[in-house]
């Protein structure tokens, strides 16, 4: 099948979102590109989400519903992959929506470069403000190896709900469920070693929603700590795979810190996530110090972390305050 008559299967695990699951589902059948078969995994969902997405499957067959119990989001999305019939892989979040030419303007940048997956820009939003997520460099054909560098880095925004990739390519690779905050970094890492090849176009295509209550407005706690898994699925998959990123994996520890230092800063105080947090901090300080590929801004929060995890807060905050 050539590149034009693809199907591109888009998988949306949903968790009562009665409120989003419409405007997300509709930006899907609204698509320019109309070969598209629209997965909705319902994980467990007690509202009318589910009802919602059957009243909208009568007009349109190519939506696809799966009922699931209660598992977590990777659960989710893991189902509706190995449900997926397509040629091509997106996922989109529930409470988001894509502009109306997304998978069209994507799937030819794929066809056009002779790539296996296109990643693009996103706008973020809130009910006060919108922004787009980061510049990126427009290149339409980077080998997969530079592009898992960049990743390694933070230097690439390499969301899942930003990514058009060959299924053929990425089948097997499916999310680590016991992993439940930035489980997608994980997962882009395992599915950039499985591509040649990938195109960036700097075209904000994403609507990506800040949901009141979601997990990055919420207070820290056991869940969003299993991040610290990450750098440990990395490093094994690296030794399995023999690949040359082993350097790289320190950095990760130090980017995880200070994310979970910034959830910790803007939301309700946990004093017995702060005294791991420290913990960790105080492990990796030398490593934060001493390494030659750390920003100096991420050096001085792991010390202050290190210190105190709350003087740490109180200097974010009066740094947060000065800029108003």
């Amino acid at each position: 099948m050539k590149d034009k008559d693809a199907l591109v299967s888009v998988v949306i695990p949903t968790y009562n979102v009665e409120n989003y699951i419409g405007h997300c589902v509709s930006s899907l059948l609204r698509q320019t590109y109309r070969n598209i078969e629209v997965i909705i995994v319902s994980d467990g969902s007690t509202d009318r989400s589910v009802e919602i997405c059957r009243e909208m499957q009568k007009t349109d067959g190519r939506i696809r519903i799966i009922e699931k119990e209660n598992g977590g989001v990777s659960s989710a999305r893991n189902m509706g992959i190995r449900c997926a019939a397509g040629d091509y892989l997106m996922l989109v979040d529930s409470d988001d929506w894509v502009e109306q030419n997304t998978i069209e303007t994507m799937l030819r940048a794929i066809q056009d470069n002779q790539t296996d997956a296109c990643f693009s820009n996103c706008y973020y939003r809130n009910e006060w403000n919108v922004v787009t997520a980061m510049h990126c460099k427009e290149e339409p054909k980077v080998a997969a190896h530079e592009l898992i560098k960049k990743h390694l880095k933070y230097q690439f925004l390499a969301s899942t709900c930003l990514t058009l990739v060959r299924l053929t390519k990425v089948k097997q690779c499916m999310f680590d469920e016991s992993i439940h905050t930035l489980e997608d970094w994980e997962y882009n890492f395992r599915m950039l070693n499985c591509i040649d090849s990938g195109t960036i176009i700097n075209e904000p295509l994403y609507h990506y929603r800040e949901v009141p209550g979601s997990a990055s407005q919420s207070k820290l706690n056991e869940r969003k700590l299993t991040c610290f898994l990450i750098p440990e699925r990395v490093e094994r998959y690296i030794k399995e795979n023999d690949l040359p990123y082993e350097k790289s994996v320190g950095y990760i520890w130090i980017f995880l810190l200070n994310h979970m230092l910034v959830l910790l800063a803007n939301n309700e105080y946990v004093p017995t996530e702060a005294k791991k947090l420290k913990k960790i901090a105080q492990k990796k300080l030398v490593y934060a110090w001493t390494a030659d590929n750390i920003p100096l801004k991420q050096r001085i929060y792991t010390l202050m972390c290190a210190i105190s995890p709350r003087v740490f807060c109180w200097v974010y905050h009066l740094k947060y305050l000065r800029r108003k």
